[in-house]
Order: structure tokens, then sequence, then C-alpha cells
């Protein structure tokens, strides 16, 4: 009974989350043009257009990567609580790989580049080196990610046939 509950309320929020984001991005694509005082960080450059629920669609993103983050926070907090009872050894080796992506966020931080972009219309608070590093760094980090997850495929069906 517990599982169909589960699975009716996600159900449930997933259709919710889909017809909001199905609105929001219906909105953005046949909404029109921002014109005057609804513009994004102010005026755009001659000759190219704004949609007029941009900052809905970016702010909806927003939420979702909050959402998301927050639940994932909580799960992974909930499990390493309930892990800790049950299997430590294993409860220890999540908290290691979170510790690792915290050095691997550290390390790829220290790589970006600070160096202010020349971008023609932009006036906006994002143009500076914490910011920039930051985008460096969730690039970085991704790309290593995606690397490890590479290696990952082809080295664990060669490291199951040993066992």
């Amino acid at each position: 009974m517990a599982v169909s509950k589960i699975r009716k309320i996600s159900s449930i929020v997933f259709l919710a989350t889909v017809a909001v984001t199905l609105v929001i991005m219906g909105m953005f694509v046949f909404g029109g043009q921002a014109s005057g005082a609804s513009m994004l960080q102010g005026p755009t450059i001659e000759g190219l257009s704004q949609p007029k629920y941009l900052d809905l669609l970016i702010n909806w993103a927003y939420t979702l990567v909050g959402l998301t983050i927050a639940v994932l926070l909580l799960f992974a907090l909930y499990g390493f609580i309930t892990g800790l009872k049950d299997n430590p050894k294993k409860a220890i080796g999540g908290l290691v790989a979170l510790v690792l992506l915290v050095v691997l966020l550290f390390i790829t931080y220290s790589m970006g580049s600070g160096d202010i972009l020349n971008i023609p219309g932009y006036n906006g608070p994002h143009n500076v080196p914490t910011w920039l590093k930051f985008s460096d760094m969730m690039l970085y980090a991704t790309y290593v990610m995606i690397g490890i997850n590479i290696l990952a495929i082809i080295i664990m069906p060669i490291i199951g046939k040993r066992k």
C-alpha cells in the first residue's frame, strides 16, 4: 500500500511539474517579444529580440534546479543516517564520495578564469570574476564527471568478467 501511495504522489507531482513547464514553454514560444520596461537586464542590442516571458522561464528553471538540489540533499542525508545504522562502512563510502565531489569543485573553481568578458549590450551583475570562475567550475566539473562515467562504462564490464 505504501508503495502505491508513493507512486501515486510522485506521479501527480511529476505530471503537475510537466504541465506547468509546458504552459511556461508555450508562453515563452508564443508570447511575443518584450519591449520597453519589460526587458530583462535593460535594452537589447539593435536587431536582436528578447521573448516576453524569458524571465519567467529562467525563474522556473531556477526553481526546478533549487527543488532538485534540496530534495537530493534531503534524501542523501536520510540515506546516510539510515545507512550509518545498517552498514557503517557503506555509509562512510558515500561520505567519502561527497568529500571527493567537494574537492573536485574546489579544484575546478581554482582552475577557472576570472577575466572579465566583453559582452556588447550586457551590463548585468554576473560579469565579475567570482561568477566567471563559478561558470568555469561547473563546466570543468561536468567534463570531469562525464569522463569518469565513460571510464566506468568501459572498465566496469572488464572488472565484472574477472569476478
